[in-house]
């Protein structure tokens, strides 16, 4: 292998040619032609310790060796980055958020917050709740009213289509029932069949023709009533009769 031969630099021991490998001939061609993130000031003090920029140039590498350890001393204080940070002045911070102390505004057709439902019974006030309702109803649950089921599927419709509105006390009030029996008749899943759904509409059907025939029917013997002893009105509606009318 062929080595290569430097001058040494005057505070070199020794006054005679040392060998230098090829690999660090050549970190100290790369290490001449790289920009360090030095000031003006550094850049200066390692150029004529470096040497020149031609590759035909020789470089000690004792003289790199040593700039680097002159340079040690000061690398605490520089930062060893491209470009250092800096902040953007024309970012303003976001300010913090603040809340309005007037209170919203709620119109009229606002509707108004869904009443939280009550959490479920620990343990402890299911067992109260029991000994309760056996103590008061001896003879078991038995209440002095029932619905049928056409009203218990009317008041489950009316509590779906507005909750807030037809709450548990509202609907007992309104079916004449205990608010238990309401909340029992709301978390039951129960659901007629769809025949017997059909034989209810045609059962309500039903009952709506007969009460309008009867309505007919008390309309029309009240007129008859308010007729009697009105022979013109009876001439006009009838027509005349000659074996009747004399």
């Amino acid at each position: 292998m062929n080595f290569l031969r430097t001058k040494l630099r005057p505070f070199s021991p020794r006054g005679d040619l040392l060998p230098v490998s090829p690999c660090i001939y050549a970190f100290a061609r790369t290490l001449s032609r790289t920009r360090f993130p030095f000031s003006k000031k550094h850049n200066t003090s390692l150029k004529p310790l470096l040497g020149g920029n031609e590759p035909s140039e020789w470089v000690d590498h004792l003289s790199i060796k040593g700039s680097l350890a002159q340079q040690a001393s000061g690398r605490d204080e520089l930062e060893l980055t491209s470009k250092p940070y800096r902040p953007n002045k024309q970012v303003k911070p976001r300010a913090p958020a603040q809340r309005s102390k007037t209170p919203p505004i709620l119109h009229s057709n606002t509707r108004p917050r869904r009443p939280k439902s009550r959490p479920p019974p620990t343990p402890q006030a299911y067992l109260a709740h029991r000994e309760t309702i056996k103590r008061r109803f001896p003879n078991g649950w038995a209440p002095p009213r029932t619905i049928s089921r056409e009203a218990m599927e009317a008041l489950r419709t009316m509590h779906a289509q507005d909750p807030v509105r037809f709450r548990t006390p509202v609907l007992a009030n309104k079916f004449k029932i205990s608010p238990e029996a309401v909340s029992r008749i709301l978390r039951s899943k129960w659901r007629p069949s769809p025949e017997r759904t059909a034989q209810l509409i045609a059962r309500d059907m039903l009952a709506k023709d007969k009460w309008i025939a009867g309505m007919h029917k008390k309309e029309q013997g009240a007129a008859e009533k308010s007729l009697q002893g009105r022979l013109d009105i009876q001439e006009r509606m009838r027509g005349k009769d000659k074996l009747t009318m004399k």
